[in-house]
């Protein structure tokens, strides 16, 4: 996703959604946009997690600052992340998502040995916004 001006800045509740981008912005053309989600996620123990994401079309994730999924060409992805992460500690990350036809829907889910897959729990974000 290029460095650039957006259209607009949302906060969002959830690393999870799943519409038309209308209903995200008015103004931008359905089937061709990218969003990028920038923040802090906070793991509950220390332990290894297992991040996965999924998506219609182009997926990025980063974390600690490095590029750990790149899926950005791709169609229909599912990816699968493993990483050590300290208890209680906060971590930078960045989802990136492009939408290039059809629907458009994104996940980010993670799991642990103290924990089932499910999306990442809002409590567990920080800096929730949503560049479109």
């Amino acid at each position: 996703m290029e460095d650039s001006n957006p259209l607009t800045i949302v906060p969002r509740q959830t690393l999870s959604y799943s519409s038309s981008p209308r209903s995200l912005y008015p103004s931008i053309e359905v089937d061709t946009f990218t969003t990028r989600w920038t923040g802090e996620i906070e793991s509950l123990y220390g332990e290894d997690y297992t991040f996965h994401t999924e998506s219609d079309d182009g997926v990025r994730l980063g974390v600690k600052g490095q590029l750990m999924i790149d899926s950005w060409n791709g169609c229909g992805n599912r990816n699968v992340l493993s990483l050590t992460l300290q208890g209680g500690q906060k971590y930078d990350i960045k989802l990136e998502y492009q939408e290039q036809g059809a629907g458009a829907h994104t996940k980010l889910l993670w799991s642990s040995s103290n924990q089932t897959k499910k999306v990442v729990p809002t409590i567990q974000l920080l800096h929730q916004q949503l560049y479109l």
